[in-house]
């Protein structure tokens, strides 16, 4: 019995190129008629494949079900600098994260020793540590065991800049963190990401074509 793959082989080949042909002429139809149209898509077409792609490649993506833990520097009060963290995330869309830092639960006892275990015991919790670098010149000492400790359980430091940028960050915390940021919403929200999650967030937001802008092609005046 012999296999007769020339015919059904060639006729295939026909069909896709056929096919190809079609499609690329459908799409230039379709860009001459509404290039944002065309715009759109191909927007949407790359973030999907960055999607499926980051999970065939075992990319973890932030979601509801499972938000980044964060742990934000404090002495068990709530100082405006750390509030303000958690309104800026809150800004972000699309982004999930847990607080585990938790300044009302301050140990009944207040000794040293139960202060520190239960600081161990937020920062264990968390994926990520964000340094403020007031409360650094506030109580350096303690500050410095918190880095201690999330360098200990190998949590990665991100410090954010005194707000309004007046004062420079103590360099004992910039010498430690893994990124040093502005106060920025989307900037705070992808430092996290990348550091506890190793994701890329690279940010795409046009797509250039030469020759053309969204209301068609650009007429040359010259």
């Amino acid at each position: 019995m012999h296999a007769r793959p020339a015919a059904d082989g060639v006729s295939n080949i026909v069909e896709k190129e056929s096919h190809a042909r079609r499609y690329d002429t459908e799409t230039l139809l379709a860009w001459k008629q509404n290039p944002a149209y065309v715009i759109a898509v191909a927007r949407r077409g790359f973030e999907l494949a960055r999607i499926v792609g980051g999970i065939a490649l075992g990319e973890t993506i932030v979601s509801e079900s499972d938000p980044i833990r964060v742990f934000v520097t404090h002495a068990f009060q709530e100082t405006e600098d750390y509030l303000r963290v958690f309104e800026f995330l809150e800004s972000v869309d699309r982004f999930f994260y847990l607080n585990v830092s938790k300044p009302e639960n301050v140990p009944p006892t207040g000794d040293v020793g139960a202060i520190k275990n239960e600081l161990i015991a937020q920062i264990k919790e968390s994926e990520a540590v964000i340094v403020l670098p007031n409360l650094y010149e506030e109580n350096p000492n303690l500050v410095r065991f918190l880095m201690d400790t999330a360098d200990a359980n190998s949590k990665p430091m991100i410090a954010i800049r005194h707000f309004g940028g007046v004062l420079e960050t103590p360099q004992a915390v910039v010498e430690r963190v893994r990124e040093h940021i502005q106060w920025n919403d989307r900037e705070i929200a992808d430092a996290l990401k990348r550091q506890a999650r190793g994701e890329d967030t690279a940010r795409w937001e046009s797509i250039d074509f030469p020759g053309w802008d969204e209301h068609g092609e650009i007429e040359d005046k010259t």
